[in-house]
Parts: C-alpha cells; structure tokens; sequence
C-alpha cells in the first residue's frame, strides 16, 4: 500500500477513533460538575440565582437515575453532605471506562475489517494486472 493511500485512510478513520475520546470527556466533564456540586453543598452555598444555583440544576439531571433507583436518605448528618453524589462520581467513572473500551473494541474492530477489506482488494489488483 502506498504511503499517500495509508495517510488517506488513517485521516478518513480520525474522526471515528475520536469517538471514545470525546465520550469519556463528556463523562469526566459530568465527574466534575457533580464534584462541585459536592463541594458546593459541603460548603452549603445557597442557590440564589447565579453559578451556584445552575450547577444545582445541571446536576440533578444527573443524579436523576440514582435518586430514583435508591431510597431518599432522610438523617441530619445528610442534609450537607449528599452520600448520592459521591456515589454517582464513583458510577459514572466506572461506566466510563466500560462503555469506553467497548466503543474502542467496536471502532478498531471495524477499522481492522476497512484495513483487511482494502488490502484484499489491493491484492486482487495487483494479482489481475500480473496476468
């Protein structure tokens, strides 16, 4: 295979081999916003108006599915600190990494098969042009 042809194809699969990339930083970017909503309630920032009361927002769209798999926690030592939160940093970091290493299975997989694909055709070609 000649030298312009592999730098085609490896620029024709970028875009797909950074799609796991671009999936686990959109789960990091939800690990950090959840991290300050920790901290902002360990602090106990109010939710008047402002940054604080956004990241309450974003955030319990993202502590939905645990808040509704897990029973409500109703104990004086959880009104500061949300054990839902810590929680769902822990879960979120370990779906990520799976779902990650299963997209990068299925991607280079599918790459693997272009490449043996290509190359196949490429013999073929060269085995026509020979007779």
């Amino acid at each position: 295979m000649a030298w312009g042809q592999r730098l085609s194809q490896s620029i024709n699969t970028l875009p797909l081999r950074l799609l796991p990339l671009e999936f686990g930083l959109c789960f990091v970017g939800i690990q950090i916003l959840l991290l300050v909503r920790f901290v902002c309630k360990a602090w106990n920032l109010a939710p008047d108006g402002g940054w604080v009361g956004t990241i309450y927002q974003i955030s319990d769209m993202a502590l939905l599915p645990l808040q509704m798999l897990l029973p409500p926690l109703h104990q004086v030592f959880f009104t500061r600190i949300e054990p839902y939160t810590l929680l769902a940093i822990v879960l979120y970091g370990f779906c990520s990494r799976i779902l990650v290493h299963i997209l990068k299975m299925i991607i280079y997989a599918h790459i693997g098969i272009d490449r043996a694909n290509s190359q196949g055709s490429n013999v073929r070609k060269t085995v026509d042009r020979a007779n």
